[in-house]
Order: C-alpha cells, then structure tokens, then sequence
C-alpha cells in the first residue's frame, strides 16, 4: 500500500470516473449493480439481496471495508426497517471478520449518505449513496481519531497492483456469517 494526499486520490477517482454529483452516474450504484463488468468485481467481499460489501480501493486503513445498498438511497430513513436491519447484520459481520483477521485497536463504523439535490454540494469523498464504513484502526495516537480516520487529513492509502484483490480473498474466506 502506498499513502497518497486527499487530491491525489480525488484525481484518481475523477479518472476512473466516480462522479460524486450525478444520480444517474453514481460510482456507489455501480459497484453495487449485479454483475458490475468493472475490476472493482474483485473487491466485492460479501452480497446479499439488498446490500454489497466491498473493499474500499481508497482506504483510511488497510481493510477499510464499505457495505453498500443496492438500490440508490440517500438517506437512512428511506429504507424499509428490514433492509436497514440487514445493512447493519452485514456491518456486524464485517466487524467480526476483521477483528479476526486483523485484531485491529478498535473499529470504526459510519453510516454516510447525502443528498444529491442540485444545490447541494457533497463532501469531497462522499457519496449521495446511503453506505457503511467499517474502518479497522491500527495505530494510536492523533491519526487513529475519528475525525482523522474519516477525513482523509492524512492521506488516502491505495492498494499496489493486486493485493486489493488478494485481501479481498482473504476477507471472502476469513467472513463470519451470523445467519
């Protein structure tokens, strides 16, 4: 993994083509499609009927983990209870699964969304797209913060060329289902 700054990794999602504003465009509602012909496929951990968990290609730490609805909603009041409540089965299971993988110092949990009206303007590496982090902390100190770890001060890590995919492997095998 290599640490980037927060433009950095903004031009790299520009790139490939995340659009933040768009509804009809939304990066959230394309790593959540069914059969998505992206390589983003292979960072996909776990899915179920309503919701996706996925490998976040810009993480806070390594392992940083983001269950996704599979339907474009914007707000947690939107949701019928039965999909928040299977939402947050995934985001327990994803908690149990890195806590055995990786006996992370704590993990943090974020449920995000924003809206996506014309005159709103959403933070710079958030989505208008309801969906969980679920962020392994390693370290102590002033970067293992909230507010540092979910604002991306000090940096953005990207994976090297294929270990995004070997982790995601890992995290496929390692997953603890509470079913």
């Amino acid at each position: 993994m290599r640490r980037v700054s927060k433009e950095e990794a903004l031009a790299d999602m520009a790139a490939r083509g995340f659009d933040r504003g768009s509804r009809n465009a939304c990066a959230m509602c394309k790593l959540a499609k069914h059969g998505d012909d992206t390589n983003d496929e292979a960072l996909r951990v776990r899915e179920e009927d309503h919701a996706i968990v996925v490998l976040d290609r810009y993480a806070s730490t390594r392992g940083d983990l983001l269950v996704i609805l599979r339907e474009h909603v914007e707000r947690i009041t939107d949701l019928p209870l039965a999909t928040h409540l299977e939402v947050q089965r995934l985001v327990f299971e994803a908690h149990a699964t890195l806590e055995e993988l990786f006996a992370p110092r704590r993990i943090y949990s974020a449920t995000l969304g924003s809206s996506s009206e014309p005159e709103a303007n959403p933070p710079a590496m958030s989505f208008p797209h309801l969906h969980v982090h679920v962020i392994p902390v390693h370290d102590d100190g002033e970067s293992a913060r909230p507010a540092a770890v979910f604002s991306w001060t000090a940096g953005v890590w990207l994976y090297d060329e294929g270990e995004a995919e070997q982790l995601a492997r890992e995290l496929r095998a390692a997953w603890r289902s509470s079913r």
